[in-house]
This record gives C-alpha cells, structure tokens and sequence, in this order.
C-alpha cells in the first residue's frame, strides 16, 4: 500500500499581506479572529484565488509554462534547458513541477473546505445572496481544481473510466481521504458544481436569472459582488461542466452546458484570474533577456505549421496578434501577457476558459459534420478566416480541424495537452517520443503529511 500525502496547511490572503494558519489547536483562535466577520471570509475567499494565480498553478505551470510544454507548443532542444526532461515526458526529473502543482493545488482546496466549514457555523453572519456566493464560489473552485488534477495524475476516462486516480477532498478532517476512482472523482465534482450552478442562479449578477436581491444586510456597496469574470461566475460554472461532461463523454450534457455558457454576450471570456505579476511571469519564459535554459520560444516553422500559413498567410489575426517581438529585440515570443514599454495599464488577466471552448464542445459534440463545420466557422471568422478561407463540408474532417482551433487558440492557456490526452492520441505532433503513452499520467508525488491512501 502506497501512501499518499497532501500538504494541508492553510493560508490566506489578508489585504495585501498573507497569513499561515498553522494546523494545531492554536490555529482555531486565528480562524476565529478571520471568521468573526463577513469581511475575514471575502479575505479568505480573495486568498484563493490569489493562490491560484500563483506560478505554482495557474500563473504559470497550468497555463504559460509545464501544461504547455507537454502539449509541444516550444522548440525545447537543449539538455541544459529547464523544460527538457517536461518536453520529453521524463517525469522523474521533474519533480518539481509535479509536486508543486500536486501540493499547491491541495492546499488552497484545503483553504476551500476550511472557509465552507466556518460559513456554515457562522451562517447568520450573512444576507442570504452573500452566503449563497460565497458557497457557490468555494464548492465551483474545489470542483475546479480537482478536475484539473485528474486531468493531470489520472488516466483520461477514455483510457480507463474506472482507474484509481485521486481522492476528492471535501471536507476539514484528520482522517484519510480513499484513493477514487477517475468515474467516481467527476461525479463528486459534477455533483459541487451543480449545487453551485442552483446557488448562483438568482444571486450572481452575470446570471439570466439573476432577481436583482439586495447584496448585504450591512450599508455598504456591493462591491464584493462585481469583476464577476475574475470569479468563479455561473457561466464559468456551466463551462466546468461542459468540460467535464465532455471528459466523461456524455456529449448530450456537455452540449447542453456549453450552450448555456456560451450564452455569455460580454465577451470572450468565461473565468479569468487577475495578477498583479502577470508580466513578471510572462517574462519568466518569453523574454529576450531571459535565461537563455528558460526562453520559451516557438520556431518560425513550428508557428507557420500552426497556424496554416501555407493556406491562409497570415490573415489569421491569432497568428498576427499573439505572437511579438521583445521590445528592443529581434526575438519573437508568445505575446499575450508580455509586458509593454513602456509600462502602461494593468497587467492582463489569466485566461482560464473562454467562450471559443463552448463553440469548440459544441463542435464536437455537435449531430452532423456540417453543424460542426458551421460551429469552427463561427470562430475562424472572428479570427479573420471567412468567406473563401472558411471550412466546407466535404472538403475537410471535422475533427481534424477541431484539433487545429485547439492548438491555434489556446496557446499560454493550458488546453491543448488536455485535449489531445482526452482524445488518447497515439503521437503528439511534434513530439519525437514514441510511446506517448507515458506522457499522459503524472506520477502521484509523496508529500509530508499524511491525508490520503493510494493503492
């Protein structure tokens, strides 16, 4: 028997200062000073998404950085570079990673069910639409991150529904959590993410349904109750859930939630995270003044491959547009959190799910080749690709199309390694590792503490 071990320490962002609550007795007088008030739990629940946007997660290693290399965007040929045993699926040598997103990623579910335990116990703080927010938000986030761990250290539910994967960690105890399997880990996740969806119905402001209710038993503005894209919102809500149906192959439910993400009118985007070091990471990997074993770069014939350049030039505006020169340089990298000179505005948000995936589920889901044409369409235009560059039904096979919308738009978005492992590839492009199969579960790192079994 294989232990497994989550890290569960517990830490919150307060203001612009963080704070470690320690997991032993005196941690409760600390958590009883965070939730005395309705403010500590806005904190808590802020914190958490301060933590995603960290590089551990989401601020770079699930988005810009190791998810990206696996799905083969970069050119990463030298033994010395920092992702060549990643770009090579050797994931004994890179423990790092693994374990950084394994443990972080435990960790702020950890912070999750400790704000939901306190929220029950200090329910009568709260309006009625608040309490359901927050509620909402925490079991959506918890739903979220599982999914992409599953997504990471388990086999796809095509290649074995019913493998041990990872334990779904839902509530504040001591005891070990059992070892689920991949079946068992969407339907606990389906299962948070559809009392979300019923919760923020009528309180979220992005909602249809939303009843317009007053936000606070207290005078003060509903402040807490906007930059609703930069939360976990009931569109981004129904997006998790067309992914994850979309996983489990349920393609009537998954097309019925993409639709009703997809319903989002405001803009492209369904789930982003704000950080106030976007540039900072970006410079990490797509600088001209980086490390030279750190530089992420995408050679021109890898690009033009991409992006079809033999077909349509560069009148796709993802080509154009997301690739730029470093200021000051002649080398040209993935440019869409790259800082500007001069340094003007606010950093760009993390782009965790955006509308163009609901078209794509839709696509793939859809009940003929020419409602699934019609689909890819309907974004290749937006981008620039209509008229005579547009897909014809006849010409073309949906599904290898569908394939190259994922790999041209979600670049620096994580997406792309996740769908060609759903999909059980049986060779990444551009990979030069034959069995490719290795490279689609990540091995279970051993961490400190105790909280969990593996088989």
């Amino acid at each position: 028997m294989k232990k497994l071990y989550i890290l569960v320490l517990l830490l919150f962002s307060l203001s612009s200062c963080e704070k470690w609550l320690d997991v032993d007795p005196r941690s409760v007088v600390k958590e009883e000073e965070m939730f005395n008030d309705v403010k500590g739990f806005r904190s808590a629940l802020l914190g958490v998404y301060t933590k995603m946007s960290g590089t551990k997660l989401y601020g770079s290693n699930l988005t810009i950085g190791f998810v990206d290399v696996l799905a083969q965007y970069y050119n990463v040929e030298s033994g010395q570079h920092s992702f060549y045993a990643t770009a090579n699926y050797n994931y004994d040598e890179t423990a790092t990673y693994i374990n950084n997103i394994w443990g972080e990623s435990y960790n702020t579910i950890a912070n999750i069910n400790n704000i939901l335990t306190w929220l029950q116990e200090k329910q009568s703080l709260f309006s009625p639409a608040e309490y359901d927010l927050i509620k909402a938000e925490a079991m959506a986030l918890r739903a979220f991150l599982h999914f992409d761990l599953l997504r990471l250290y388990a086999p796809s539910y095509t290649a074995s529904p019913n493998a041990k994967a990872i334990p779904y960690v839902n509530k504040v105890t001591n005891k070990p959590f059992p070892q689920l399997t991949v079946s068992q880990v969407l339907d606990a996740a389906i299962a948070d993410l559809e009392e979300a969806t019923d919760l923020l119905k009528t309180v979220d402001p992005l909602s249809p349904e939303y009843s317009g209710v007053a936000v606070t038993t207290s005078t003060d503005t509903p402040e807490f109750f906007t930059f609703r894209y930069e939360r976990m919102n009931y569109f981004a809500v129904a997006g998790t859930l067309a992914r994850i149906y979309l996983w489990k192959g349920d393609k009537e439910k998954a097309a019925e939630y993409a639709t009703i993400a997809k319903r989002n009118t405001t803009g492209g985007q369904l789930f982003q995270l704000f950080s106030e070091k976007t540039w900072d990471n970006s410079d990490s990997y797509f600088n001209s003044e980086a490390s030279l074993n750190s530089k992420l770069i995408m050679s021109e014939g890898r690009k033009q491959v991409i992006y079809e350049t033999d077909l349509y030039g560069s009148l796709d505006t993802r080509f154009k547009d997301w690739f730029k020169y470093y200021p000051g340089s002649n080398e040209e990298f993935m440019g869409k959190y790259m800082r500007p000179i001069p340094r003007t505005g606010n950093p760009p948000n993390l782009m965790l799910m955006r509308v163009e995936e609901m078209v794509y589920i839709l696509s793939e889901c859809a009940p003929d080749d020419s409602t699934a044409i019609a689909q890819l369409n309907s974004v290749r235009s937006y981008y620039g690709l209509k008229g005579a560059n547009a897909l014809v039904l006849g010409n073309c096979v949906p599904e290898e199309e569908l394939f190259k919308e994922y790999r041209k738009t979600f670049i620096g978005e994580g997406q792309l390694f996740f769908y060609i492992k759903r999909k059980n590839y049986t060779e990444i492009p551009f990979s030069v590792v034959e069995d490719v199969q290795k490279a689609y579960v990540l091995p279970i790192p051993d961490l400190e503490i105790e909280f969990g079994l593996i088989d």
